[in-house]
Order: structure tokens, then sequence, then C-alpha cells
């Protein structure tokens, strides 16, 4: 989220990256990064898992966690690199809230 709101490339990085896992272009993009992207999703899930046994994050089922996370990271990447500088900055609290079950 931080690099989001510092306008450092980042979001240009991660729509790049999600292009080509979601479109394969260039042909066999998509196999070669497939093993990067199960490696950060089960680097997530397992935090996200060790959150919830420290009573740190909500309760439920890890991977939908993560789906939501990665779904979140999309959307607002997405809208960072549509709409520039009228993009809302990333609310950091308000993630966390939603991952730990806080006071909304």
């Amino acid at each position: 989220m931080a690099d989001l709101a510092a306008n450092n490339g980042a979001a240009e990085f991660y729509m790049m990256i999600n292009q080509g896992v979601t479109t394969d272009t260039p042909e066999g993009t998509s196999s070669r990064l497939a093993a990067s992207q199960r490696t950060i999703w089960r680097a997530i899930a397992s935090l996200i898992a060790r959150g919830q046994a420290e009573g740190q994050i909500a309760e439920g089922d890890s991977a939908r966690l993560t789906a939501h996370y990665f779904a979140m990271l999309t959307g607002l990447t997405t809208l960072h690199v549509a709409l520039g500088e009228e993009s809302a900055e990333p609310d950091v609290d308000l993630i966390l809230r939603v991952f730990t079950g806080g006071p909304q």
C-alpha cells in the first residue's frame, strides 16, 4: 500500500505482472509467472493463518482472506493506474480493519 501511495511505479509493475498472468502475453508468460505467483499466494496465506492463530487476523478461511487481499490489491492498483492523482490513496487502517475485524 505504501508503494501505491508513493507513486513509484509499483502499480504499473503490478499491472504488467497481472497482464502477463491473465493474457499470457507474450505467449508463455503465464506459465513462467505461475510459480512465483503461487509462492506469493502461499506466503500471504501463511501470514494470514499465523495472524489468525495469534488472534491478530479475523477468523475465517485463510485462502478466502488471501483472495480478498489480492482482490483489494488488484482493484486499488487498477484504480491508481487508471485514475492517477484522482484515485484515493489506499487507507491502510481501513484495509487492516477488514482483516482484523476491528471497529469500523
